[in-house]
């Protein structure tokens, strides 16, 4: 009997590490919730933009809606 457990629990825990592995399940937070500020980060990364610039359009971007600047 316990055998017949170890075994069932070691499946599980094989499955749930490749079910994890293949389709990975992560809610945006922080910055990637925006893909804004991700395509910003990107161009910044490639050197299409400054760092004032940068620093700028993500004031822009995480400014609360209906502010004025």
């Amino acid at each position: 009997m316990a055998a017949y457990l170890a075994f069932w629990a070691a499946a599980l825990v094989i499955a749930r590490r490749e079910l994890d592995r293949r389709w990975p399940v992560r809610p945006p937070t922080g910055e990637d919730a925006d893909p804004g500020l991700v395509v910003l980060r990107e161009r910044f990364a490639r050197g299409d933009i400054d760092e004032s610039q940068y620093r700028a359009m993500v004031g822009v971007l995480t400014e609360a809606p209906g502010s004025t600047p």
